[in-house]
């Protein structure tokens, strides 16, 4: 899983749609702690006790679109160090549904007739 996320910050630093959000982040401590998560939620140990999704991402301006981008950089670096796309897809699964948690503080931002989330 650590080398999944190293791919995976290869890739976001250098997209220009999302880097701005891990600009002045402690990247070693955030790869630490979405490697420890990203194993609790794949069924690993529970180790993950860092903030909340909510609390982590209520601060950035991030949308569907930005969240979108971040997934797809997730199953090409997943591509990327050999996975098949049985286990892409596994990772898509177990993320996806965080959609709302992540996004929690943009969809409190839409106008209330707005709120849904993604359909």
């Amino acid at each position: 899983v650590s080398r999944l996320i190293e791919h995976l910050y290869q890739k976001v630093e250098a997209d220009k749609r999302i880097c701005m959000f891990f600009e002045g982040a402690k990247l070693q401590t955030l790869k630490s702690a979405q490697t420890e998560f990203l194993i609790m939620a794949l069924g690993g140990p529970p180790a993950f006790n860092g903030r909340s999704m909510e609390e982590t991402h209520s601060v950035l301006q991030m949308t569907d679109y930005h969240l979108d981008c971040f997934l797809d950089h997730m199953a090409q670096a997943s591509r990327d160090i050999g996975a098949d796309q049985d286990t892409v897809d596994e990772v898509t699964a177990v993320l996806e549904p965080l959609r709302h948690r992540i996004l929690a503080a943009h969809y409190e931002r839409r106008p209330a007739a707005d709120r849904r989330g993604p359909l």
